[in-house]
């Protein structure tokens, strides 16, 4: 039997503050980008999260806080009206799912309202401790 899995760890910084939607049934929906960066190139990844996590980063997250998502891939398809009118294919995303969403850092400037906060890491910034094991992978999974 072969095993497979979907699953995705990110760590990065917050482009816009998360925007949410509720669906027909009420249920909460919050879109939002997060930045990762290997030191040369950044890679923005779509967030989407869905009912009691979306409010979470409705209520927590904002522009610039740092934050630990855990999540899966999806793939869904869309077409706007402009597609139709010209018998276009359904376009294609790459969402991450969010599963879990940890604030680690929020952003300085937007906590304090100044220009002049320094760029180190303080430890009077409230941080998410994420229990690791040795190779990095966080120790619950």
């Amino acid at each position: 039997m072969v095993d497979y899995i979907n699953k995705l760890f990110i760590k990065g910084r917050i482009g816009k503050t998360p925007d949410v939607r509720y669906m027909p049934s009420g249920d909460a929906v919050a879109n939002f980008s997060v930045a990762t960066s290997d030191g040369k190139e950044v890679e923005w990844h779509p967030i989407v999260a869905y009912q009691k996590l979306a409010d979470r980063a409705k209520s927590e997250f904002s522009s610039g806080d740092i934050v630990y998502i855990e999540g899966r891939i999806k793939t869904r398809e869309y077409m706007t009206d402009e597609d139709r009118a010209h018998n276009r294919r359904p376009r294609k995303i790459r969402e991450v799912i969010a599963d879990t969403l940890h604030l680690v850092e929020k952003n300085k400037k937007a906590v304090q309202n100044s220009s002049e906060v320094p760029e180190n890491n303080d430890s009077s910034q409230p941080k998410a401790e994420i229990p690791l094991t040795n190779n990095g992978i966080p120790s619950y999974l």
